[in-house]
């Protein structure tokens, strides 16, 4: 085979074939991953690829970006230095007629690593859609560029993008891919960059889907590197959501991160987002039908047990053991002050949100709860300053304060049997 006509994701797939023969590979259709070029060069040194970009209202092929197995040195330090500061493969510049440009929201082309949207330039752009809209009415809510010369006309893409340092164009996904979770709005390619450059993921995906209260959340998935060790585990989960969250918000780590061994394609070899949503619900199923059998075989306290069923019946999610961290399995804010308003009613506890702030499962929340003076120096979770205020809060401190709160449930019992006295 000497030449190749496909999309990135189809690729990535097919990258165990024999392939010494390529010349030619001419790739567009979605982002390019540097990860899936650097594999192809490895098995067809002398290929020379062709990353491809277009919108159906504009030429087929509007700009091109070129990546040569047989680079030289100098072009390797440079592809090294690009890599760095993107995961994916510019889109380039425009092809003889066509200009690639990036703009504000005003019609201007922004400065080098400014984000804008991608449009093309040119006098070859499409009339419109048959019998639908014209040309005009594509683009009737959208600011023309400024100072273009007749004929040419812009589209204004719907995508993100930057100019890189070298001038070539950066594609950084769809503007109409924003998420938006508990009021804030997210762009997941920033997550996915940041989920792919742990040295053990190869490629990330991240969606929104409904929780069990019906709201939205962020569902992570990654592919795990040929050579990545240890296995996927909770632990590097957990490793990944840490990473997360020292860059973002709390509302930018998704709660849920699973291990996939490919991403699924749809026939036009895009990634088919809804077979991923399907294998997480399948996966949770089955997480919940196990959590529900290793609680039925290990014995609850009654403070375990009464926990337990307020934080089912707030999150509406039946797979919750008792070491589960409250945050990462939907829990918010708002929940948990809903949480500590029926544990109040409920168990008659003296208590106040940083009690739930500071003991993250039902395992420490009961323990720190019950009468016992020995459960009392249970270790409490760590948190960040950012996630509790400025002020540390020290080990003692919560001993001191559950202590004294002991000590005064004490006081009231006896004050109650001299009264009956």
């Amino acid at each position: 085979m000497a030449q190749l006509l496909t999309t990135g994701a189809t690729l990535d797939v097919s990258l165990d074939a024999t392939l010494e023969t390529l010349r030619w590979a001419a790739l567009g259709g979605d982002q390019l991953p540097h990860g899936v070029v650097t594999s192809l060069i490895k098995l067809a040194p002398d290929v020379r690829c062709l990353n491809f970009y277009g919108a159906t209202e504009t030429p087929q092929v509007a700009g091109y970006y070129e990546i040569n197995g047989g680079e030289t040195e100098g072009d390797k330090l440079e592809s090294e230095k690009r890599q760095a500061s993107c995961h994916h493969c510019p889109v380039g510049i425009g092809i003889d007629g066509v200009q690639l440009q990036v703009v504000n929201r005003a019609g201007m082309i922004v400065a080098p690593g400014e984000v804008g949207e991608i449009c093309v330039v040119s006098p070859y752009l499409s009339l419109g859609y048959f019998d639908e809209l014209t040309f005009d009415e594509l683009n009737r809510d959208k600011q023309d560029l400024k100072n273009l010369p007749p004929p040419a006309k812009s589209y204004r893409t719907g995508d993100h993008g930057r100019y890189l340092e070298d001038g070539n164009v950066q594609c950084l996904g769809r503007m109409d891919q924003q998420l938006k979770i508990r009021g804030f709005r997210i762009e997941p390619a920033e997550i996915e960059r940041m989920l792919q450059q742990h040295e053990a993921v190869e490629q990330a995906v991240i969606l929104d889907a409904l929780d069990h209260n019906g709201e939205r959340m962020l569902m992570g998935f990654v592919v795990l590197t040929l050579s990545s060790s240890p296995p996927f585990s909770s632990a590097m989960s957990d490793s990944l959501k840490t990473m997360l969250a020292a860059q973002f918000p709390a509302y930018m780590v998704p709660p849920q991160i699973l291990n996939i061994e490919q991403i699924p394609l749809t026939p036009n070899g895009k990634i088919d987002k809804a077979q991923l949503l399907r294998l997480a619900k399948k996966r949770n199923t089955l997480s919940e039908k196990l959590t529900r059998q290793n609680l039925a075989s290990s014995p609850l306290t009654p403070m375990q047990h009464d926990i337990l069923d307020l934080w089912q019946n707030t999150l509406n999610r039946f797979d919750i053991s008792i070491d589960d961290n409250f945050f990462e399995i939907g829990g918010n804010s708002l929940s948990a002050v809903q949480i500590l308003a029926q544990l109040r009613n409920k168990l008659g506890e003296d208590l106040v949100i940083t009690d739930l702030y500071e003991r993250l499962t039902i395992r420490q929340l009961a323990a720190a709860f019950s009468q016992d003076p020995v459960a009392v120096n249970v270790q409490a979770v760590e948190l960040s300053i950012k996630q509790r205020g400025r002020r540390e809060i020290t080990t003692d401190d919560k001993n001191n304060r559950l202590a004294r709160r002991n000590k005064r449930k004490t006081a009231q019992k006896k004050e109650m049997t001299n009264e009956t006295r």
